[in-house]
């Protein structure tokens, strides 16, 4: 009977606890609002499923919500480490990447904390046509996403 009560009580626990990242939340606000919205047409998408700990910043310049000094403190500013990342939430298939593909592919980065946010960058590029990128802000707090920043690049 104990073993029983202490199995429910340890099941309930484990699955009450969230242990969502921030790159997670970010994957998913994007997954659900931004892929849709920004890629009408599209019904299959490359998605890796770890993040980069790599990224350039700089190209975030472009975005009118985030000033010189921010975009430069943001460029030197250590990622964190990386992380496993899914793409359940996805309303279009989501398949593994591949170097020639002539789907877009989704690339998230790790994280970046800076100024009691965090920020995560996702771009998403197709071979020849085009590179988004988007730097999404996750409150620490909450750990929900407050901004989006879309800068637009034609190769």
């Amino acid at each position: 009977m104990w073993i029983k009560t202490i199995y429910l009580f340890v099941a309930v626990f484990l699955s009450s606890m969230d242990d969502k990242t921030p790159e997670q939340v970010a994957v998913d606000y994007f997954l659900t609002n931004l892929l849709e919205q920004d890629f009408p047409d599209q019904r299959i998408v490359r998605f890796s499923d770890v993040t980069r700990t790599d990224g350039y910043y700089r190209v975030f310049y472009g975005c009118q919500d985030f000033d010189r000094e921010f975009v430069t403190a943001m460029n030197q500013e250590t990622p964190g480490p990386s992380v496993s990342v899914n793409a359940d939430k996805s309303p279009i298939m989501a398949k593994k990447p591949r170097f020639n593909s002539s789907q877009p592919q989704i690339i998230v980065h790790s994280r970046l904390e800076l100024g009691g946010q965090f920020y995560i960058y996702i771009q998403v590029y197709q071979k020849l046509h085009f590179v988004e990128h988007y730097l999404l802000t996750v409150d620490q707090q909450t750990l929900s996403v407050t901004h989006v920043c879309k800068v637009s690049e034609v190769i």
